[in-house]
């Protein structure tokens, strides 16, 4: 009775080791799984914010530009402005 006890107990450790070891594997790829989606998600949001950068460079740039190109605009239309207006009648005296 005791040797079949003995061997039922040993059979009974046997299978716990044995489902122990499965669900730790199991629990290292779940957390594997876990660890990669996360990376991949730093990674999109890092690609993002570096592309929004870049476009906000972007744009900065372009309204540089236009600021330059209006302030030349202006110059432009205020000198057709003064040289389409009559020159002062200027008097001679004799």
């Amino acid at each position: 009775m005791q040797r079949l006890n003995k061997e039922k107990d040993g059979e009974v450790n046997a299978a716990r080791h044995k489902k122990k070891k499965h669900g730790e594997r199991a629990m290292r790829t779940v957390m594997s799984n876990m660890e990669l989606k996360h990376k991949a998600e730093v990674a999109k949001m890092t690609a993002s914010m570096v592309h929004q950068k870049k476009k906000i460079t972007t744009l900065q740039k372009t309204i540089e530009n236009l600021q330059h190109e209006l302030a030349e605009q202006r110059k432009l239309t205020k000198d057709v402005a003064e040289a389409g207006r009559p020159a002062p009648i200027t008097l001679q005296s004799k």
